[in-house]
């Protein structure tokens, strides 16, 4: 009788440890050129979703000033669990230094019986208060709310729930932009599409005070929007200027606008043949010459054009011909655009692909309106030597200035994690060898890449990734695997 009590307890404690888990891991990592130093890339565990859990909307944005691998800088992901609670976690990591991580910050509940359409996370500086950083989100498509929060160890400020205002039913392309929400001195904004109208709202809210007001773009828009964008860093006033944001638009597929704020709408151009594909916007200073923002686009499946401009704070509006950044020779998939100096010589712009689904190519550029235009060949980053490439991404700010250059990141077999550091100037580059970033035991769900100087030793970029479920019992093995004889830094 014990004895067949004793198996039936051991039994049933037996199963309460297994169970489908969902950790959340992440991997900083920094590499200084083609031959320079490597941080040993270490696993951080983030935290694990618990069985039946759900979890959407997976984002992480890092410090604009020190990156992910900067202690008081730090990086945040966020994301929304079982459709009603918004969360996210603070960390930094230099190699095998000392890991500073918030634990799950719970930031928001959504409305009762309400349904996230969309959920957005900005903001540069995560770890610092008064900085911070923002999730903003929409409920039945229509209700936009949002949170501020910063969290440096255990010490956090999260806003309570900032609502900014109804869009109308049928609202489209909701963006975010904005370095410091937390800042009445700079400010976040969201900005959407109407219709023929487009909208936005600037906002910020600290442990101290809060505001938000409507923002006027000034659009004039002809046709139906098939494509917006949103960039810029901040919409109130800074050292730099006054209002420097900026959004970007394609009419009916083919016609390509931008306005700065509190300037007018600038027509940048046609597109020549079909319509603009993979259309994308970035520039940190819109509003400031000689750093100015871009947009790029793909023509034809396989053409890549750009367009810089600038709106200074005087009103004074000026934009770049139609740039031919060069073509693909193969199938092209994962366009992506990054840069926030585009109009700066030695900082520039670059686009980055994937071309039949197993090369990485790049290409950097910069222009400042018809005085200047430099570019790059393609540039072959990388292969994949198992399986086809997925999860690409691309991060960077400055992709020309050796030192600070950008990165790309990939999965290959849904289990490797892989990156490529770069910079490229005109006729010259340098590509890091391909960097293992570890190997996961099961396939990853969802992926994010950030940094803005991947080359710069304690700034550097983090990927952070989830699992899809798995049955695992108490003393399985973490999931990951640090990469074997990783090059570490003298």
């Amino acid at each position: 009788m014990y004895r067949w009590l004793f198996c039936v307890a051991a039994l049933f404690f037996s199963s309460q440890n297994l169970m489908a888990q969902v950790p959340i891991e992440a991997v900083t990592f920094d590499q200084s050129g083609g031959t320079g130093t490597q941080s040993t890339p270490f696993p951080i565990s983030l935290t694990t979703i618990a069985e039946g859990d759900t979890v959407s909307f997976f984002k992480m944005i890092s410090s604009g000033s020190g990156g992910p691998e900067g202690t008081g800088f730090g990086a945040a992901v966020a994301w929304l669990e079982n459709g009603t609670d918004i969360k996210a976690i603070t960390f930094a990591q230099n190699g095998g230094g000392a890991l500073s991580t918030s634990g799950v910050l719970n930031l928001a509940t959504v409305s009762p019986g309400a349904v996230v359409t969309d959920l957005l996370l900005g903001g540069s500086e995560p770890q610092t208060s008064g900085l911070g950083a923002v999730v903003v989100w929409v409920e039945n498509g229509v209700n936009i709310k949002a949170v501020t929060f910063d969290a440096l160890g255990m010490s956090s400020f999260i806003s309570s729930t900032i609502s900014l205002g109804t869009a109308a039913a049928g609202a489209s392309f909701f963006r975010l932009t904005g370095d410091f929400p937390e800042s009445s001195a700079n400010e976040a904004v969201v900005a959407w599409v109407e219709g023929l109208n487009i909208k936005a709202v600037s906002f910020y809210q600290n442990n101290v005070s809060g505001s938000s007001a409507p923002l006027d773009f000034m659009a004039t828009v002809s046709g139906p929007i098939t494509d917006f964008q949103l960039t810029g860093r901040t919409s109130a006033f800074d050292i730099f200027a006054d209002g420097n944001v900026a959004i970007a638009w394609v009419e009916s597929g083919v016609n390509i606008k931008a306005v700065p704020l509190n300037c007018a709408t600038l027509s940048l151009g046609s597109v020549s043949s079909g319509v603009a594909q993979n259309f994308q916007l970035v520039g940190t200073f819109p509003a400031t010459d000689v750093s100015g923002a871009a947009v790029a686009w793909m023509e034809d499946g396989a053409n890549f054009k750009a367009v810089t401009f600038q709106c200074t704070n005087s009103g004074v509006e000026d934009k770049s011909p139609i740039l031919s950044l060069g073509s693909a020779s193969g199938t092209v998939t994962d366009l992506q655009l990054i840069g926030s100096f585009p109009e700066a010589s030695g900082s520039g712009a670059a686009i980055a692909w994937v071309e039949n689904g197993t090369d990485i190519k790049a290409i950097t550029f910069n222009a400042y309106i018809t005085f200047s235009f430099t570019k790059t060949s393609p540039l072959l980053l990388a292969s994949a030597t198992s399986g086809m490439i997925s999860n690409f991404r691309f991060v960077g700010s400055s992709p020309e200035a050796a030192g600070a250059g950008a990165a790309v990141a990939w999965t290959e077999n849904g289990t490797d994690i892989k990156a490529v550091t770069f910079n490229a100037f005109d006729t010259t580059s340098t590509i890091s060898p391909p960097i293992s970033l570890g190997t996961t035991l099961s396939n990853i769900g969802d992926f994010a890449f950030t940094g803005n100087s991947p080359e710069t030793v304690g700034k550097g970029a983090a990927v952070a990734w989830i699992l899809v479920p798995q049955t695992v019992t108490t003393d399985t093995p973490r999931s990951w695997k640090r990469p074997s004889n990783p090059r570490v830094r003298h």
